[in-house]
């Protein structure tokens, strides 16, 4: 998420007073982030108008109150990928934090974060497995043969390959 984006008042800029209907709707989202949440749903917890909530979302958050709600489903998604193991799949991820179309899922996730969800899952199931493997040392080559795939791909690579020269040559 880029720096503008707050979570957590702690990290808010100003050193004004948060608004206490903020606060409730705040903490409305994180107990009922994974299922469907609208506007109506926070105006009625929070006994304000949906003008005033948007207001206060938009001068201490920086955005909407339901672009909040979806930006924590997405981090709390991002935390269940990276807790992942190998039971964990990334469809199962979206439906529990209500994501239902997950084409959509995969892109907001991919502009948010800068990665797709499957990789994240599968960086973390690697992860896991190199940490079991370490702890265990039952068969160090399928750890070694993770962590070079793994190693391979984040950085770029020039391979130089043998030339003949033809002796012919006028």
């Amino acid at each position: 998420m880029a720096s503008s984006d707050h979570l957590n008042f702690e990290e808010l800029p100003d050193s004004r007073p948060i608004p206490y209907d903020l606060k409730k709707a705040v903490e409305f989202i994180r107990k009922e982030g994974g299922r469907k949440i609208s506007m109506t749903d926070l105006v009625a917890h929070c006994g304000v108008a949906e003008r005033t909530l948007r207001k206060h979302f938009s001068a201490f958050m920086a955005v909407s109150p339901l672009e909040y709600w979806r930006r924590f489903r997405l981090a709390a998604a991002r935390e269940e990928l990276l807790k992942g193991s190998n039971g964990t799949s990334v469809t199962e991820v979206a439906i529990r934090f209500g994501f239902n179309h997950f084409g959509r899922f995969s892109e907001q996730y991919r502009r948010c974060f800068g990665e797709r969800p499957s990789t994240t899952l599968r960086r973390s199931c690697i992860a896991e497995r190199g940490r079991i493997g370490r702890i265990q040392d039952d068969d160090p080559d399928e750890v070694s043969h993770f962590t070079v795939v793994r190693g391979s791909r984040e950085r770029p690579s020039v391979a130089v390959l043998p030339c003949q020269v033809s002796a012919a040559a006028p």
